[in-house]
């Protein structure tokens, strides 16, 4: 038992890195309007939203282009 408590600990103690590696993975930055964004599932209708994140380092983030700069570009190109 004593064991299973001790992991836990370590697990509370270094919640901080987990969160930051998450982060890492869901957030991305788009090249062209040069903001970063975190898209995510809209639970009732199961439709994927973004949204952007103001001040947020682009450091070590994958370079994707964003759902709105993708909707221009095509619009664009029609």
């Amino acid at each position: 038992m004593s064991i299973k408590y001790k992991q836990l600990e370590g697990i509370k103690a270094n919640a901080w890195k987990h969160d930051a590696r998450r982060t890492d993975e869901s957030v991305k930055f788009c090249p062209t309007c040069k903001k970063c964004y975190e898209t995510f599932e809209h639970q009732p209708w199961n439709s994927k939203k973004f949204m952007f994140l103001s001040n947020f380092p682009s450091y070590k983030k994958s370079r994707i282009i964003c759902p709105q700069c993708t909707r221009s570009i095509n619009d664009n190109n029609k």
